[in-house]
């Protein structure tokens, strides 16, 4: 037990540093859309089509189709990396009625849960 879950905890720590990286670039993404849509939407020169103001605000438009490639090919998912491996091992530990904290350093049974399905089955024996 203690091999998984050191195994785990370094699985997890290598997912880090990528994670962030990912994090922060949709951070600067996002920010970027954010602040150019602003300046898209406060522009003064409302006579002229939807298509036209797109091409004027190049900055606004290239921030769009990154974030929407960015989106398309699920990146965001390089982001929450260590999440998703921490709730799936979550979720294969419960089936043996172990859970584990957030950071993964402790691995716990829950002898108490062990002890009433025992007694449980003790009872259903007793009865049949």
């Amino acid at each position: 037990l203690r091999a998984f879950e050191q195994r785990l905890v370094d699985c997890v720590a290598a997912l880090q540093p990528e994670a962030f990286k990912w994090k922060v670039l949709l951070i600067v993404v996002i920010v970027w859309n954010v602040m150019t849509g602003l300046g898209w939407l406060m522009d003064a020169s409302g006579s002229m089509g939807f298509l036209e103001s797109l091409w004027n605000h190049k900055a606004f438009s290239c921030g769009l189709i990154v974030l929407f490639i960015l989106l398309i090919t699920n990146q965001y998912q390089k982001a929450l990396a260590p999440q998703i491996v921490m709730a799936r091992c979550r979720s294969v530990l419960k089936e043996y009625n172990m859970s584990c904290d957030e950071s993964l350093w402790s691995i716990k049974k829950d002898v108490n849960l062990m002890i009433c399905q025992l007694s449980c089955l003790n009872r259903m024996d007793a009865l049949s």
